[in-house]
């Protein structure tokens, strides 16, 4: 196949090659440009994709459908990616159009001729299926559709012309390869291409590098998987990927074998035009240039970061439209990176608005939608965002099935929302069927995002005629979300009377679908209040967290019990720390910080216990959170951090400083433990930064 495709060696003189390296690369910092010669065979096409997994064979497979000359560039051997090579082979929600539906049929088929027996799931028939099985399916349907296949490639710049990225340089076995094309879809899962071109890009977080929980996959037989989401990994330091590796094998317990490749749930976000967020998520958000529908729960595994799960109002398990601007990458100018688009998990969308929209068949439709309109912008001789939104759309719903179509709108007046609440509307979804969707937008969550000024005169009169007691506790915390101190008084008086036990209450609520926290964002209703609470803008009471403090101390930390909310009541000292930059948090931080827990696990470094991690990650936050209120002991625990087995933990030590720092020599931080030792040597105090800006 290489050699009807490719000519012969030809040196690339001084084309404009770009590329990433080091640290820049992962950070989605800068972008190293050089003018040099590059060897290789050369191809040109009309689509290309680089990388063959979820959503990437998807992508390829209907771009050479719809009539494009397609090249697919795959670092594996076999196509899939995550739910192949990676093992992860279970559906978790997500929506199954017919481009989906026909791979399903497709796997079942070859699972009933192989004798490979398939439980039925949740959703249907087809949630597990074989991996290498699915591989083969997508294999056969993609050379059958003339796709031109060159596995073992791994990319490693883009080729540019005035601005526009016009082809890839690649390498594998067989040397480099230069593909130019008219179309290029960045599918390696981690916007690869798109960094390379100088798109701007974080990783994890916007504020650190902790992410969800990656995966080696564990096989209990020949034919069966188990889930193995525990720890995380910075996915561009290969010993950090070793390490996760090596605590991924000892655990587990008996296992016929574990997977071959490394997968992260979450890497690199990239930034495009549209940037998905909670508000657009919870509110029913519709698009013009809509280009697909998701389907899920709300399934962060790992650590949130989002105010409004903070303060209690969760996610719906709901559908969620998904715009074409999404996938359009930009630079740290905003302006648009033309020839490329980000397909994957690596599209433009926040840390906490990510788990919604994450799942395999949502990915699978996604690149089928994407290679197909790709295709049609060639026969077109445009970009596909040239392409009318209108007729676009109704070639998905024509070819695919997917509609766009959503449950429910948010109303231009948000004040009307006041007036629909209800003593039984839900702030949580964790409980609900698998099975369900919810149809309608909650009152409570269309005031939740709304502005201040465009709800708060409603709440108020309301509360002046509102006669039942759960009601008025709902608007008086709306007012604290919403900067309003005059409510904080009879938030303090409530949690007086809440934690006047003798251990701390636990969680009223279901915990069905939460994991071991602080995964899911499901925390006792007191620690919801407590993190509201220093929202409110005003003189707060200590009273409430010394309370807390003092139960904690005496009282039986039992992590594991999901009910109990532990890790999220030693956690909403670092959220209130840093939220109200109030000093009498400091000493109260110091003494979680000496629980014996947190002190062995920094201490021991990484391991195959499920709670050392996350440990780590709550010493990193109460670390943070010091530094943030000026105290010596904070910055000096998180120099210490810059020397952690966890290269994630170890940067985000160092993100934490130069955030600290003001941005000021912010690039020694990410370097190491001297560089930052000899810039404090010179500063015997950092300058205190506080952000009141909501996370969403």
């Amino acid at each position: 196949m290489l050699t009807e495709l490719f000519g012969a060696d030809t040196e690339l003189g001084c084309q404009e090659i770009s590329s990433g390296s080091g640290m820049e690369q992962w950070l989605g910092r800068d972008t190293v440009v050089w003018n040099g010669s590059v060897k290789g065979k050369v191809c040109r096409c009309d689509v290309l994709v680089a990388g063959g997994g979820t959503a990437g064979a998807m992508a390829a497979l209907y771009a050479a459908r719809t009539g494009a000359e397609t090249v697919l560039l795959e670092g594996q051997r076999e196509l899939g990616g995550t739910s192949v090579a990676g093992g992860v082979s279970a559906y978790w929600f997500g929506n199954r159009f017919r481009d989906v539906q026909e791979i399903d049929k497709e796997v079942q088929r070859e699972s009933a001729r192989c004798a490979v027996p398939a439980e039925k799931g949740i959703w249907g028939d087809c949630d597990s299926f074989h991996p290498a099985l699915k591989g083969h399916v997508l294999l056969r349907l993609c050379l059958q559709a003339g796709v031109n296949i060159c596995f073992d490639q791994t990319v490693y710049g883009t080729l540019k012309e005035k601005g526009r990225v016009i082809g890839t340089v690649s390498t594998g076995d067989g040397g480099n390869l230069i593909v130019y094309a008219r179309q290029i879809i960045d599918a390696t899962g981690d916007g690869d291409l798109a960094v390379f071109a100088g798109a701007e890009a974080e990783y994890g977080s916007d504020r650190d590098c902790i992410t969800y929980w990656g995966s080696l996959a564990q096989y209990t037989g020949i034919d069966s998987y188990q889930n193995n989401f525990s720890s995380m990994y910075l996915e561009s330091d290969p010993w950090d990927t070793s390490r996760f590796i090596r605590v991924g094998r000892q655990r587990g317990g008996k296992l016929f074998d574990h997977g071959m490749l490394v997968c992260s749930r979450e890497s690199r976000h990239i930034r495009g035009k549209k940037r998905i967020d909670l508000r657009d998520l919870c509110t029913f958000r519709c698009y013009r240039d809509g280009l697909y529908t998701c389907y899920s729960n709300y399934d962060p595994k790992g650590k949130l970061d989002a105010d409004m799960v903070y303060c209690g109002w969760l996610v719906p398990q709901m559908r969620i439209q998904i715009p074409l601007s999404a996938l359009l990458p930009v630079d740290r100018e905003r302006r648009r990176i033309r020839g490329l688009y980000v397909a994957g998990k690596a599209v433009s969308a926040t840390h906490n608005a990510f788990p919604s929209i994450r799942m395999q068949p949502d990915l699978m439709h996604q690149g089928a939608v994407l290679g197909m309109l790709a295709a049609e912008a060639v026969k077109r001789g445009c970009d596909v965002d040239e392409l009318e939104p209108g007729e676009y759309q109704r070639w998905i719903s024509e070819r695919t099935g997917d509609d766009l179509q959503l449950a429910d709108t948010c109303a231009a007046d948000r004040g009307s929302y006041v007036w629909k609440l209800k003593k039984e509307e839900r702030t949580s979804w964790v409980d609900v069927p698998f099975s369900y969707e919810e149809q309608k937008l909650s009152s409570i969550l269309a005031l939740v995002t709304a502005e201040r000024e465009k709800v708060e005169i409603q709440i108020r009169r309301r509360l002046e005629v509102e006669k039942d007691k759960e009601i008025k506790r709902m608007l008086y915390r709306l007012l604290l979300w919403h900067g309003c101190g005059d409510a904080a008084e009879r938030m303090e008086q409530e949690l007086e009377k809440t934690l006047s036990g003798e251990e701390l209450p636990g969680r009223k609520g279901s915990v069905m679908c939460a994991q071991l926290l602080p995964d899911h964002g499901v925390m006792p209703e007191a620690v919801y209040d407590l993190n509201l609470l220093s929202l409110s803008g005003s003189a707060l009471s200590m009273k409430p967290y010394e309370r807390v403090l003092e139960l904690l101390e005496r009282g039986k930390r039992d992590y594991e019990a999901i009910s109990k909310g532990i890790y999220h009541y030693v956690e909403c000292f670092a959220y209130a720390a840093e939220h109200t930059g109030r000093k009498e948090f400091a000493p109260l931080l110091s003494r979680l910080k000496l629980f014996p827990e947190l002190k062995e696990a920094v201490k021991k470094g990484g391991g195959a216990d499920l709670m050392t991690e996350r440990f780590q990650i709550l010493w990193f936050i109460l670390s943070r959170a010091q530094a943030c209120l000026g105290e010596r002991e904070g910055y000096e625990d998180l120099i210490r951090l810059l020397d952690a087995d966890s290269r994630s933990l170890a940067v985000s030590a160092g993100l934490a400083l130069a955030e600290l720092a003001g941005g000021e020599e912010s690039g020694e931080t990410l370097y190491g433990r001297e560089a930052w030792q000899r810039w404090l040597d010179r500063r015997e105090r950092l300058p205190v930064r506080i952000t009141k800006e909501k996370r969403w």
